[in-house]
């Protein structure tokens, strides 16, 4: 199984042989419209003879950093050897929230568009940085009764989201000088082509370079990838992974529509025999849905993470299987 170039809150690596096993062998096409890092396409066995590969994130930032990794690894590879300095992770974070206008922009513009300088130190922040929010702007804070802040909210929030709100940060004002400033090459960062942890980077960084070669990258909605002009001709491993419904009051997002049409579109093709689809979820998340009975269900456990309450979910992950997937107890292949 091939390495994860950055953490990711939610990422399957922890059952990706058992996705393998589901889809097996014969598969020539793999898809995943809520891609993330990609684990699960990335770590194909060598078996197997996949033709296409389609990956696809509403998130402008894992869109660059996939395709700058394809396009210009080695940009991608330097900018992710950062130094690690806190006040820099701030910065840098400012700086890449501000950028992601311009950034959609400009994946717009080209199927190979991207820029690698954003995509490495996109990487290098979300390494560095401890829990959610990096770079989000799905995320909004808000009062219970979804009012704006005022100074008497602010006791309510610490750390990184309270340093903007109390406007302590001044570097806002200067987005002119910040791609000057990261683009310079100092002596400190230059050293760092010789230490141990550039060697690691670059060979991780070209282990899913040449794995992404025959990728399609694509950047907007998921069913954007899932039609049958890009699916049709092939036997295909479809990998569903959609954020699960949010019910914290400081957030304002679409992710409880977006799991709903995406839960729709698994049980609509579910009897689909090209499409071996595999679709994430929690049990609560499925409470008042009636599946069909040709879907199989397994249950399995993630790791704690930095969760400090509600660990009793993790055991609750779910895996849905499509009918065409196969059943471990008639595979007559193994990893």
């Amino acid at each position: 199984m091939i390495d994860q170039l950055y953490t990711w809150f939610g990422c399957k690596k922890q059952v990706v042989d058992r996705v393998w096993q589901a889809w097996g062998s014969d598969i020539t096409l793999t898809c995943e419209p809520f891609a993330g890092t990609a684990i699960v396409s990335l770590s194909a066995p060598d078996e197997c003879h996949i033709s296409n590969m389609y990956l696809n994130d509403a998130d402008a930032h894992v869109a660059n950093v996939l395709r700058s990794v394809l396009y210009d690894p080695d940009e991608v590879i330097y900018h992710c050897c950062h130094p690690r300095l806190e006040l820099d992770l701030h910065m840098i974070h400012d700086y890449l929230t501000s950028s992601k206008p311009s950034l959609r922009e400009l994946l717009g513009t080209a199927i190979n568009a991207c820029d690698p300088v954003l995509a490495g130190l996109w990487v290098w922040g979300i390494n560095n940085w401890l829990g959610g929010g990096w770079c989000s702007d799905d995320l909004v804070l808000k009062t219970p009764d979804k009012v704006a802040l005022d100074n008497t909210d602010l006791e309510e929030f610490t750390g990184t989201w309270r340093n903007k709100l109390d406007h302590g940060n001044k570097l806002t004002e200067r987005i002119a000088t910040w791609r000057q400033k990261l683009n310079h090459r100092n002596q400190i960062t230059e050293r760092l082509t010789d230490s141990p942890r550039y060697e690691h980077v670059k060979d991780l960084v070209y282990s899913i370079y040449h794995r992404l070669r025959d990728a399609k990258i694509l950047y907007g909605d998921f069913e954007r990838v899932l039609t049958g002009s890009y699916l049709e001709s092939f036997t295909c491993g479809i990998f569903v992974d959609p954020p699960y419904p949010q019910t914290d009051a400081y957030y304002d997002n679409n992710e409880d529509e977006t799991f709903a049409r995406a839960l729709r579109w698994f049980i609509d093709n579910c009897d689909n025999p090209k499409y071996r689809i595999i679709f994430c979820c929690q049990e609560s998340n499925l409470v008042g849905i009636e599946l069909p009975d040709k879907i199989r269900k397994e249950v399995w456990s993630r790791s704690g993470g930095y969760a400090k309450e509600k660990k009793e979910d993790r055991h609750t992950e779910v895996l849905l299987f499509s009918s065409a997937c196969i059943n471990p107890d008639d595979m007559a292949w193994a990893l």
